[in-house]
């Protein structure tokens, strides 16, 4: 144990940052201090004849988190299924030239496991099994609401191919097209399976896992009857930290899967689940498993049958999970030796590799239907926020840190499949968001396409708010004028708090379950800065003298309502209003690659249902990066607050010093 470790006590460090130098091809790191002067023991040290400042130093973790004791150990993710072994894996590293030394041998066998071939060789399957050009057909299940063009050629696309993606832009009905999914593969495999298909649907989040569990519970056919999936056992494997689906009049319940410790249970059952009874002896011949890769992790544990898989696992929010959490769902595929062709210029395995040529393109011997492998389907969006991570990874390995479906879609390849129509937004909202020409085709939905925000606007107390709070103004920015804000915009979030009230003003809760609704559903603010969430916060917390809510549930909604980018993704509301805060050049230089992120604009404009604010200095707006992308994606923002909203008016309002103060109000024709 190297904390309890009394020589290495001495030779730790906390670090505070992490940068990658290309030129050095490694990462310089900046540490706290230390009450022990490093360099000095090393001079110190009689068996160190080294200068420690030409000396090479490696910094090993002491402590992990709780993902990297599931990957490393004697049981971790890499011993099994050959996933920390698979010359398929050092092939991949070696055509990609990440390996830390550019050299690879000849494999000892030419078969290999349909896990590692998932994993790291999925071109493999995609020339074994060519994509159709065409995937208009219509589909067995009729569902509603009847999927649209666009989903159905994604469903088509996904139950022919062996691996493929569904792309989803904000606010097209990822989870409704995930369950229509489901219910075709169902319909179309419940006689050639002799009606036993087991699925498991997976997510990085508890909350998007819920969501699917919902939307296949509730599922309706175009009679209005149950579908059939609706009816099927449903298993939610969950950690001790989760609540439970409650059961609903009318619906089949969700059995509940947890494990405390070493114990597991089935719906609150003691020894429902053990060694002696696994949970094999209490799944029906057909069922959906939702869990997320750490359960699935432990899944093993209560599992008695060796040759358990799933028929299909699709893979939501995959462009917030990291391509290493994938290897907990491909234990569970479908496991087959698969032979490859040996090349001509194959050499035994004591021999090195001298082109990557020479194996760059493999192909499978084996002969093998594709019905019966599992179908693996990706669902997410890397024009959305990637995984968080705590440090930025090298650019020659973003393409495997990014997450899966940045590593399947643009790195592989795989068949790729675009959701067109956004349920979600006005088509002033959706508009911007065709601009950034990151998806084809993109349109709103005829039923949502002119929905402005609900309310009385003559409530509104503050002449300004008034204005800009007009429902007809869908899509607005307001601009300011201060400089020197490097984090914190006392301007902004007054402006922020005046907003949020007036909206509060326009739709008058009655009562405490209608003010909860319009913490919970009716208003977003975003901020990037966790210090500009907290001033906002507080600030609105002191104008609600007349809340129906007690101080607690107050402040915690609050907190729900008030807070990042990357914890709005996902959800949406019926106003989103963005705080910038920032108004310095050096803090804008210094914090670019994040602030421009255009993958972050992105979520934060397509959170709104009817309204989108964006509050914002000129400074921020006409700064110009150094970096060619970053410049890119500054242009868009840009474009966003002086172009697309077009029309531009003069407004007086009153500071955080009560102090009158002009600002600029633009918003789209």
């Amino acid at each position: 144990d190297i904390a309890s470790n009394r020589y290495t006590e001495s030779w730790k460090v906390t670090v505070k940052n992490m940068y990658w130098n290309s030129k050095i091809q490694g990462y310089e790191v900046i540490t706290e201090n230390t009450y022990v002067d490093l360099f000095e023991k090393v001079e110190n040290d009689k068996e160190i004849d080294v200068d420690p400042k030409t000396l090479d130093w490696f910094i090993y973790p002491t402590s992990f988190d709780p993902w990297s004791r599931k990957l490393y150990g004697k049981n971790g993710l890499l011993q099994r299924e050959n996933f920390g072994t698979s010359w398929l894996g050092k092939r991949l590293s070696y055509l990609w030239e990440i390996r830390s030394k550019q050299d690879l041998f000849w494999p000892k066998t030419w078969k290999f496991s349909t896990p590692e071939i998932y994993l790291f060789a999925p071109q493999l399957l995609l020339d074994l099994y060519p994509p159709k050009h065409d995937y208009s057909q219509d589909l067995k299940a009729e569902v509603l609401p009847p999927p649209d063009p666009s989903q159905i050629n994604a469903i088509n696309s996904s139950l022919d191919n062996v691996i493929s993606a569904i792309q989803g832009p904000p606010g097209t009905g990822k989870s409704q097209t995930i369950a229509a999914l489901v219910e075709e593969y169902f319909t179309r495999n419940l006689k050639k399976k002799s009606g036993r298909i087991k699925i498991l649907i997976t997510s990085f989040s508890y909350a998007a896992i819920r969501v699917i569990i919902d939307k296949i519970r509730h599922g309706k056919d175009i009679h209005k009857n149950p579908t059939k999936t609706s009816k099927l056992q449903m298993i939610f494997l969950r950690s001790q930290h989760q609540e439970p689906i409650k059961s609903e009049k009318g619906y089949r319940g969700i059995d509940d899967l947890v494990r405390y410790g070493n114990t597991w249970k089935l719906n609150d059952e003691s020894r429902s689940v053990t060694n002696q009874k696994p949970l094999d002896d209490s799944l029906e011949e057909s069922f959906i498993l939702f869990a997320n890769a750490h359960q699935l992790y432990y899944l093993p544990e209560r599992i008695r049958d060796e040759n358990f898989a799933f028929d299909l696992i699709c893979i939501d929010e995959a462009s917030q999970l990291p391509v290493d959490y994938l290897m907990s769902s491909l234990q569970y595929i479908h496991k087959f030796d698969l032979e490859v062709v040996n090349p001509d210029l194959a050499k035994n395995s004591e021999v090195r590799i001298s082109e990557k040529d020479e194996i760059a393109n493999l192909a499978i011997k084996t002969e093998i239907d594709k019905e019966l492998l599992t179908k693996l389907v990706i669902v997410g969006d890397y024009n959305q926020l990637p995984p968080v991570q705590p440090v930025d990874p090298p650019k020659n390995l973003e393409m495997i840190l990014e997450s899966v479906f940045g590593y399947y879609v643009k790195s592989h390849g795989i068949p790729n499949s675009q959701l067109k129509i956004n349920y979600r937004s006005h088509q002033d909202i959706v508009g911007y968001t065709s601009l950034l020409d990151i998806y084809k085709d993109l349109k709103p939905s005829p039923k949502n396409a002119t929905r402005t925000l609900n309310g009385t606007l003559n409530n509104i107390k503050v002449g300004w708010v008034k204005k800009v709070m007009d429902p007809k103004y869908v899509v607005a920015s307001l601009i300011h004028n201060r400089k020197y804000e490097i984090g914190v915009s006392a301007l902004e979030s007054e402006m922020v708090v005046r907003i949020v009230r007036g909206y509060y003003e326009m739709l008058s809760p009655r009562n405490k379950k209608e003010e909860i609704e319009f913490w919970k559903d009716k208003v977003g603010v975003v901020a990037p800065h966790n210090a500009q969430g907290r001033l906002i916060i507080r600030k609105m917390y002191d104008q609600m003298k007349d809340t129906q809510l007690d101080s607690s549930e107050l402040m915690n909604l609050l907190k729900s309502t008030i807070y990042s980018v990357e914890k709005f993704q996902g959800s949406d509301r019926d106003l989103i209003v963005s705080s910038i805060g920032i108004s310095d050049r050096d803090q804008l230089s210094a914090e670019s690659d994040f602030i421009y992120n255009l993958n972050r604009f992105n979520v934060l404009t397509s959170r709104a249902k009817s309204k989108v604010i964006l509050v914002v200095s000129r400074v921020f707006l006409d700064y110009i990066p150094n970096e060619r992308k970053v410049m890119e994606q500054a242009a868009n923002i840009r474009r966003f607050a002086y172009e697309y909203c077009n029309i531009i008016e003069d407004l007086e309002i009153l500071n955080e010093n009560n102090t009158k103060e002009k600002i600029e109000f633009r918003y789209k024709s």
